[in-house]
């Protein structure tokens, strides 16, 4: 987190995306929507675990996945197995 000219600036962990979104302010909600499949809750998790890699808390609420499903993504981000590899069962 930094100062800007605009307040408080929090990096989304994306470069790319912080220029063009200009990252998150404090104190505001962020939505981030699409079509199913390209990758969303993804992005989320790792932009939390680049919050968590930081020591900045963050939260995540879900309508769709339950903790274990989120905890079987943040798995696969994390150690770059394929979420389906994870849930084969030999």
């Amino acid at each position: 987190m930094k100062d800007t000219k605009k307040g408080r600036f929090i990096s989304s962990g994306f470069a790319q995306l912080d220029e063009l979104a200009g990252g998150f302010s404090e104190g505001e909600l962020t939505v981030i929507g699409g079509r199913p499949g390209i990758g969303k809750t993804s992005l989320i998790l790792s932009m939390i675990l680049s919050h968590i890699i930081n020591h900045v808390p963050v939260g995540i609420y879900s309508l769709e996945l339950t903790k274990e499903a989120l905890t079987d993504r943040i798995i696969s981000v994390k150690t770059k197995i394929p979420l389906h590899s994870l849930r084969v069962v030999n």
